[in-house]
């Protein structure tokens, strides 16, 4: 057993809208036993799990990151069972077709500060660089100071 850990956290494996994955019982039973099964295999106590139509919750005595590490082993597992033993598409529903890809992208080079020296040519280096001691470090002469 492991060291118990601050605070639980618990975690919510949701269907997308209008998917209800766990509503079969068989489809439910084993996504609830491949959920014990992997807490047992990783070693990580499950505090509380309770499932419904869409949705799988977990309260897991680990942190949050484990946490949500957990909920995505759990689909990628359930998924490649669901796939193969009912030859459909994913367990957890599939995303809606893009129609406007615009819609869904985001320009990531926006100019937020309106500045007009926009066309600054920026040095790729810091000032203290120095190259000298990055040439001896390559040819295996001296520690770098960086």
């Amino acid at each position: 057993m492991t060291k118990p850990v601050a605070q639980p956290s618990t975690i919510t494996l949701k269907a997308l809208e209008g998917a209800t994955p766990l509503a079969d019982e068989r489809v439910r039973s084993t996504v609830i036993a491949t959920a014990n099964a992997i807490a047992e295999r990783s070693g990580v106590d499950l505090i509380e799990l309770s499932a419904t139509d869409d949705a799988i919750t977990v309260t897991l005595d680990a942190p949050r990151l484990a946490a949500i590490g957990f909920a995505a082993e759990l689909r990628r597992i359930t998924t490649r069972w669901h796939s193969a033993k009912f030859n459909e598409g994913p367990l957890w529903g599939e995303r809606p077709a893009i129609d406007d890809e615009d819609d869904f992208t985001y320009d990531i080079f926006v100019d937020l500060d309106d500045d007009e020296d926009d066309d600054e040519d920026y040095d790729d280096e810091p000032d203290d660089f120095d190259d000298d001691e990055f040439d001896d470090f390559e040819d295996g002469e001296g520690d770098p100071q960086w």
